[in-house]
């Protein structure tokens, strides 16, 4: 019993480090039933905002960082020591916004759906909101786009 409970650490160690590549192993017959399990998983997990941010709209940090107005190093001390106080409802609206566009587009077609010009947006795209720092934007463009309550009469 011992190996066995070893083993599923290890495995979950794998699937914490490395989840693309460990989906990829377990499910490799079926992309489909996959991208299904990433998705949920995604929801599920408590994963960083801003490690979401990066993976689900295919940002660098240097990208991301550049958004704040803070350095590649700034941005990394935020990963390991949290984000600070001042930046926390910035990141909370990204994340929704992120977390609205997981419920509603598959994953793989996120950095897609982010980098099209919309005429709703002026014609930007949710990309060129982000490098101009417009998170208020970004979170209220993504709610008007799927909340169903806004758009019937």
């Amino acid at each position: 019993m011992e190996n066995a409970s070893g083993t599923v650490q290890q495995a979950a160690d794998v699937a914490r480090k490395h989840p693309d590549e460990f989906i990829s192993a377990l499910l490799a017959d079926s992309l489909d039933k996959a991208a299904e399990v990433a998705e949920g998983l995604e929801r599920g997990l408590g994963v960083q905002p801003l490690k979401r941010l990066e993976r689900l709209w295919q940002l660098s940090g240097t990208e991301v960082a550049g958004a704040f107005g803070v350095s590649r190093q700034a941005y990394s001390k935020w990963l390991v020591s949290g984000i600070p106080s001042e930046r926390v409802k910035d990141v909370g609206l990204l994340d929704e916004a992120t977390m609205e566009l997981l419920a509603n587009v598959k994953m793989d077609k996120i950095p897609a759906v982010v980098r099209r010009e919309a005429p709703n947006l002026g014609g930007w795209s949710l990309v060129e909101l982000l490098k101009k720092g417009d998170f208020q934007e970004i979170r209220d463009a993504v709610e008007r786009t799927f909340n169903l309550r806004l758009v019937q009469p």
